[in-house]
């Protein structure tokens, strides 16, 4: 999902443990671990609502192009009427 070389993680991993406190650092990778469970969650979600409305639309577009040709005659068929209707003229 991201793009993160080995040493962009070790500058991050650097930063935060600069910046966190060693006694709070289980507690904040433990609260950077659900933050990442539920973003991935939401993400595979949007993903999901994404491909079913995609599917959707094709299903619909495909119902339409049948409902399009059987309404409308093909061009064989007008060809051969308009043949028979300047024959019996």
């Amino acid at each position: 999902m991201f793009d993160l070389s080995f040493g962009e993680i070790l500058i991050i991993l650097m930063g935060i443990v600069l910046f966190v406190n060693p006694k709070n650092l289980p507690k904040f990778l433990y609260q950077v671990g659900l933050l990442y469970g539920k973003v991935t969650k939401y993400y595979r979600e949007i993903t999901n609502a994404l491909i079913s409305y995609q599917r959707e639309i094709e299903r619909q577009k495909r119902l339409l192009e049948k409902e399009t040709e059987q309404k409308t005659p093909s061009l064989d068929n007008t060809e051969k009427e308009d043949d028979n209707t300047n024959a019996k003229l």
